[in-house]
C-alpha cells in the first residue's frame, strides 16, 4: 500500500477579532509579551499540506508534512494595513509515525517537528514580532506529553508559576517530540477487544526569539538535553469498532519547566504513585 495526499488552500483568509477580557488584561500587565501574541489580525496565507501513507507486511508508516506562508504575497494591502493588523509568518511541521504488529502485540513510534517564525519587517514592535496565539504550539494533553495537562510544558527551562494570574498557559514558536508505545492485548469486555499500553513521551516546547517573560525559554542546542521533558507511563484502551476509548496515566520522570527550581529535572521528583496524570483519549495517540 502506497498512497498519497497532497491539499493546497490558496488563500486562505482569517480575520481574528480579540476581546480582551480584564483576565487575559492582568496577564497581559504580567507578560510584556502578550501584547503581540494576543490582537486582533488578518490572516493571508497560502497552506500546503502532503500526507504519505505506505505499508509491508506488519509495517505502515506515515508521513506528514505541512507549510504556511502568511503575508508574504499581499505586498499589495500594506498601504491599507498597518504592521499590527497583518500577521506576516512562515510555520512549517513535519510528522513522522511507525507501527509494527507482531502477533498480538505492537509497537508504535512518532516523531514530530515544528517552527514557526514571525516576520517583523520594519521593526520588533509589532504583532509580528512572536508567532500569534492561534498558531502557536504547545504540548501536554492526551495526544501529546501525556504527564502534563494541556500548556503546561515549558517553554524550554522555564521556572515560573502557574498562577492563573501570570502565565497558566505554556506555548512557543518551535514544538519537538518524540513518541514510543508497546501495545498489547488483553481481553474482550462485553465483546468489545481491549488493549493494555506501556509509553514514553520525549519533548517541549520552545521560542525562537529571546522573551523575557520566560527566562531560557527560547531554544538552544546547547541546552536541548536540559530542556527536554520526559514522561513515561501506562494506558489502557477498548475498541468499539467505530472508535478506542483511551485511557492513560502517566507521570513526571524528568521535568525542565517545573514552579520551583528544587524540582527541576530531579527524576522523579517526590514520586507518588498516585500522584499521576490521567488523559482520557478517543482512537490512538499516534
Amino acid at each position: 500500500m502506497n498512497k498519497t495526499v497532497v491539499g493546497i488552500r490558496i488563500p486562505n483568509i482569517e480575520y481574528n477579532v480579540l476581546t480582551v477580557r480584564s483576565g487575559l488584561q492582568d496577564l497581559i500587565d504580567h507578560n510584556v509579551s502578550y501584547k503581540y501574541i494576543f490582537n486582533d489580525g488578518l490572516v493571508i496565507s497560502s497552506i500546503v499540506n502532503v500526507t504519505a501513507a505506505s505499508g509491508k507486511k506488519n509495517l505502515t508508516t506515515i508521513k506528514r508534512a505541512s507549510l504556511e506562508q502568511a503575508g508574504l504575497l499581499v505586498g499589495l494591502l500594506r498601504p491599507l494595513l498597518s504592521d499590527n493588523q497583518l500577521y506576516r509568518f512562515v510555520k512549517l511541521d513535519a510528522e513522522l509515525v511507525q507501527t509494527r504488529i507482531v502477533r498480538r502485540t505492537s509497537y508504535a513510534w512518532r516523531m514530530f517537528a515544528g517552527a514557526g517564525y514571525g516576520l517583523p519587517f520594519d521593526s520588533d514592535d509589532n504583532i509580528n514580532k512572536y508567532m500569534p496565539f492561534f498558531r502557536q504550539y504547545y504540548s501536554g494533553g492526551p495526544n501529546s506529553m501525556r504527564a502534563w495537562p494541556v500548556r503546561k510544558l515549558g517553554p524550554g527551562s522555564t521556572i515560573r508559576s502557574f498562577d492563573k494570574e501570570i502565565a497558566p498557559d505554556r506555548f512557543g514558536d518551535i514544538r519537538l517530540e518524540l513518541n514510543g508505545e508497546y501495545r498489547f492485548y488483553m481481553t474482550k469486555i462485553f465483546g468489545f477487544p481491549s488493549e493494555g499500553a506501556l509509553f514514553t513521551d520525549m519533548g517541549n516546547v520552545w521560542f525562537l526569539r529571546e522573551n523575557p517573560d520566560f527566562p531560557d525559554g527560547e531554544f538552544s542546542i546547547h541546552r536541548l538535553w536540559k530542556d527536554v521533558a520526559i514522561g513515561v507511563g501506562t494506558g489502557f484502551r477498548m475498541d468499539f469498532g467505530f472508535l478506542k476509548a483511551r485511557l492513560d496515566y502517566s507521570f513526571k520522570a524528568k521535568n525542565p519547566s517545573p514552579d520551583n527550581i528544587e524540582a527541576q529535572n530531579k527524576w522523579f521528583y517526590n514520586f507518588n504513585p498516585f500522584g499521576g496524570q490521567f488523559q482520557l483519549g478517543i482512537n490512538y495517540p499516534f
